[in-house]
């Protein structure tokens, strides 16, 4: 009986301290220049009077649709990028969007430098970069779909009916006649 009371105590008193040591980390927010951008769009970080000293090191993860597979973090180009504090304790990069990403989906950034943490959601809209635009082109992007092969397979699956239909007639035929 001992015994159980004095684990009920020892875990009630682990999730009391446990509880309140996160309640220590200082939670500052910080700014995206927008919220909702396009496929590929970049995104500019800032966050300022974070109290932290120069040169502390930190990380930035953004975590969401495709994030694993194409998100560029500056300056690095993975997931979760390193990130450092400048002179005046300033935190400040850019993030780049997937270009793949569907229209919509959603976004969590998460910066955490020294005591420094902030989550920050981003949401992909609907309107694509226009890349042709991007690098002065004026030719018209490719808005259809090659129907080719669907082309292909359909004419192949009336060509198999019209075999099994044929061969079908062929069997009741001889049927008839034994």
């Amino acid at each position: 009986m001992k015994t159980r009371l004095i684990a009920t105590l020892a875990v009630a008193g682990a999730l009391v301290l446990g509880a309140q040591t996160s309640a220590f980390a200082a939670d500052y927010t910080g700014a995206v220049n927008t919220t909702a951008v396009a496929p590929g769009g970049i995104i500019t970080y800032s966050a300022t009077d974070t109290d932290l000293p120069a040169g502390v090191t930190g990380t930035a993860s953004l975590t969401g649709t495709l994030a694993a597979e194409e998100a560029v973090i500056t300056p690095a180009s993975t997931k979760t990028a390193t990130v450092v504090s400048g002179e005046n304790g300033d935190i400040n990069f850019t993030i780049k969007l997937p270009t793949s990403a569907p229209a919509g989906s959603v976004y969590t950034l998460d910066v955490a430098v020294g005591s420094f943490n902030d989550v920050k959601t981003l949401t992909v809209a609907a309107v694509p970069v226009d890349s042709a635009a991007a690098a002065g082109s004026s030719a018209l992007p490719s808005t259809g779909v090659d129907a080719t092969p669907y082309v292909w397979f359909g004419g192949g699956l009336l060509v198999l009916g019209a075999a099994l239909v044929s061969v079908l007639a062929f069997v009741r035929r001889s049927n008839k006649t034994a």
